[in-house]
């Protein structure tokens, strides 16, 4: 980007450089070019714009390339970055071009520039359920999973009491690039867990009674 910018720039003073020594009088060239970039700035405000915000987000570094970031409603893997877009590919190997001043005009979320991630699991159980053997079950299946930081330790707690269940929050630390490994592979495992110390998850369920009504 940088290089770029300087490449232009320096290419706008070699040629004023260049027709002076040829004996040219820049002075009325450049009030010209004066009254015609504040035409073309008119015109291309919006190019304008994404150079500028491009601008920001050099220096300001919010990601770099090879970083997974949500930008406004658009996620991915940054790809490419130049002085007027960024570049993401989303993770169904789309390819989506966002301008600059939509980027920098947005919240940037990064999730690769932290060297750690919480993963936050929902596990429900139906009331009555025990406590500290749903927690012994959730801290059990962590326990084999090598992605799982020591430091900090995972969160496992009672998070809400729902209507139909009683749901726990686990919270353990990943790396980022570990993150859905981790998700998938508990999301998977941890019914057989719970069916094999006698719990089920329980389902929104609604009992009807009907009552005869007394004959007249």
């Amino acid at each position: 980007f940088i290089l770029q910018l300087v490449n232009i720039t320096g290419w706008i003073f070699l040629a004023v450089a260049f027709l002076q020594h040829m004996g040219l009088d820049m002075g009325p060239v450049l009030a010209g070019l004066g009254i015609t970039g504040v035409i073309l700035g008119f015109a291309f405000q919006e190019t304008i714009g994404n150079l500028l915000s491009g601008v920001m987000i050099v220096i300001n570094a919010p990601f770099r390339i090879g970083d997974y970031i949500d930008s406004g409603s658009f996620s991915g893997t940054v790809t490419d970055m130049d002085m007027i877009c960024v570049i993401l590919s989303t993770p169904d190997n789309k390819r989506i071009t966002i301008s600059n001043k939509l980027v920098w005009g947005s919240p940037i979320v990064n999730y690769s520039n932290m060297d750690k991630r919480r993963v936050d699991l929902i596990v429900r159980v139906p009331y009555g359920s025990d406590v500290q053997l749903v927690k012994q079950v959730i801290s059990g299946i962590f326990s084999t999973y090598e992605e799982i930081l020591p430091d900090p330790a995972p969160t496992i707690e009672v998070n809400k009491l729902s209507a139909s269940s009683v749901d726990f929050i686990a919270r353990p630390w990943t790396k980022p690039q570990d993150y859905w490994k981790v998700f998938w592979r508990f999301q998977g495992e941890i019914c057989g867990k719970l069916e094999e110390v006698g719990l089920s998850v329980p389902f929104d369920q609604l009992d009807l009674h009907i009552i005869d009504a007394p004959k007249a």
